[in-house]
């Protein structure tokens, strides 16, 4: 992946096919990268002057291809969180118990969701043999 801010960007070229219209740009970056880019937004907020892009670059026979990265991972692109993802399911497994009546005091469902977490994590390091 690479990171550089967009030096200049050519007028849209449309392309219309069965997933719908597309817009791709001739772009140069301020590291010397040109290629295209492509985007269902006719003008999108991230192909501007001086705005850093975070893409990967191909070079083929048709051209160079630049690919937009998102670097955020809570809009997509980011890496797979596993821990993120089971605190999750600790937390909606700890307010289902609270609403099935398992518990009474809904200050409990804190402290259930944390056991629940620490239980997993003891249970995966079982599994794994560590």
């Amino acid at each position: 992946m690479k990171k550089a801010k967009i030096k200049s960007v050519g007028a849209p070229k449309e392309y219309v096919n069965d997933k719908g219209t597309f817009y791709y740009f001739q772009i140069e970056m301020d590291n010397g990268d040109k290629g295209s880019i492509g985007s269902k937004d006719s003008s999108p907020s991230f192909l501007s002057v001086g705005a850093e892009l975070s893409y990967e670059f191909t070079e083929t026979d048709k051209g160079n291809k630049i690919k937009r990265v998102n670097e955020n991972p809570f809009k997509g692109g980011g890496k797979f969180d596993s821990t993120g993802q089971m605190v999750g399911a600790c937390q909606k497994m700890a307010v289902d118990m609270y609403i099935h009546g398992k518990f009474e005091d809904i200050k409990r469902v804190e402290s259930t969701a944390k056991w629940l977490c620490e239980m997993s994590i003891r249970l995966k390091a079982e599994f794994e043999g560590k």
